[in-house]
């Protein structure tokens, strides 16, 4: 993800909407039997490791409001895990 991402910060912000998108439909896909939960968590693994490389690894934002962005699409993933983590738990 980083490797996509380059230097842009705004790649990065994508990347993790993209991830937060591919959860949400996880989410839904297990809660409604179209998937297997060992399917829904093998997306919560990936989409958990772009995160974490993300913020481990991830462009230097050059401006608050790109730091700001960058967060707010952290937790916007974040929060989407948690969604999902709670249906496969079911």
């Amino acid at each position: 993800m980083v490797a996509c991402g380059g230097d842009d910060p705004e790649k990065s912000i994508e990347s993790l909407d993209s991830w937060r998108s591919s959860v949400q439909m996880a989410t839904t896909a297990v809660r409604l039997g179209w998937v297997t939960p060992r399917y829904a968590k093998q997306v919560r693994d990936r989409a958990t490791a772009a995160l974490n490389e993300t913020r481990e690894k991830g462009p230097k934002p050059r401006r608050p409001s790109e730091q700001q962005a960058t967060d707010a699409a952290a937790r916007r993933l974040h929060d989407a895990l948690d969604s999902l983590t709670a249906e496969v738990v079911r």
